[in-house]
């Protein structure tokens, strides 16, 4: 964390000299490029200097922090997301520094640092979130937000927000705080709910096998039903995204759907060929059927 403050100092510099540029430019038009000129970081794939901006706006405008709501909103919006994307790809805070991430049980475990700062910001992004919503678009004759922010809208930004967050608490092993999340949101406690949810958010899609994961977790005492589908879930998009989930946390899923045919007698069959699939396989050795397409069966 000392790494992590330091980098937080250091931002601070740059949001002093962001606010000492605002002297005779529209403000709101100011804001609005910064969050332009993050979003555009963002997309290309370079999270540190999304970060940097995002965060330095938000910092920036803290002494006038009422003036300005929707534009803080989404600088930590985007400061969130840029953590988040550094967490599953190139981190930028700690001694893993650049050499791509590596996941949390692990001798480096460089994600961390990146997931508990997008949980924190997520976190002050929520507390803004209800006043962010109340804001006009315009204000002082300007734009707040460049277009790409403004098609997102708050309640979409806020549900990404909140999957990023289960996302960061599914990768660190927080089970109870995952619970303690979803109990609170029942759209998220079907699959056909959240299919619906997901459609609508879009979130990174290398977030969507990690999201399946924590409701698998969530879900493997309460349903057989939905816990094996959202762990089929899981597992095929991991494989679609770069192998996106750690293959330890596969073999969690595979483990259980063992333990359900060795103390349930419960199988998972095929939907067209009815065979009992192989809990390795992701796909029926008869006819390609996606495990995702299986139903429950019993053995006896």
């Amino acid at each position: 964390m000392a790494r992590f403050q330091m980098i937080q100092r250091s931002l601070a510099a740059v949001a002093l000299a962001f606010v000492a540029a605002c002297a005779s430019v529209n403000p709101y038009d100011l804001n609005r490029e910064e969050l332009a000129a993050a979003e555009k970081s963002l997309s290309l794939g370079d999270a540190k200097a999304a970060a940097a901006r995002a965060e330095a706006l938000y910092a920036g405008r803290a002494g006038e922090a009422d003036k300005y709501p929707l534009q803080r909103y989404f600088a930590l919006y985007l400061t969130a997301s840029a953590h988040m994307r550094a967490a599953l790809g190139e981190p930028f805070l700690g001694h893993g520094a650049g050499q791509g991430s590596t996941s949390i049980g692990s001798a480096k475990a460089t994600d961390v640092a990146h997931l508990v700062a997008s949980m924190y910001y997520g976190a002050l992004a929520r507390e803004l979130a209800p006043r962010a919503a109340k804001t006009n678009l315009v204000a002082n004759e300007a734009r707040q937000l460049p277009p790409a922010l403004e098609e997102v809208g708050v309640e979409t930004a806020g549900q990404r927000l909140q999957l990023m967050r289960l996302v960061a608490c599914a990768r660190l092993g927080f089970s109870s705080t995952i619970n303690a999340e979803l109990e609170g949101w029942p759209e998220m406690h079907t699959p056909e709910g959240a299919d619906s949810l997901l459609a609508r958010a879009k979130p990174d899609k290398e977030l969507v096998p990690w999201i399946y994961y924590a409701l698998f977790t969530h879900t493997r005492e309460s349903s057989d039903t939905d816990a094996y589908l959202f762990g089929a879930r899981a597992r095929l998009l991991a494989e679609s995204t770069r192998n996106a989930i750690p293959a330890e946390r596969l073999a969690e899923i595979i483990a259980w759907v063992k333990q359900k045919k060795d103390e349930n007698r419960l199988v998972f069959a095929c939907s067209k060929c009815r065979k009992p699939f192989l809990p390795e396989k992701l796909r029926c050795l008869d006819d390609s059927t996606p495990i995702t397409d299986f139903f429950q069966s019993s053995l006896d």
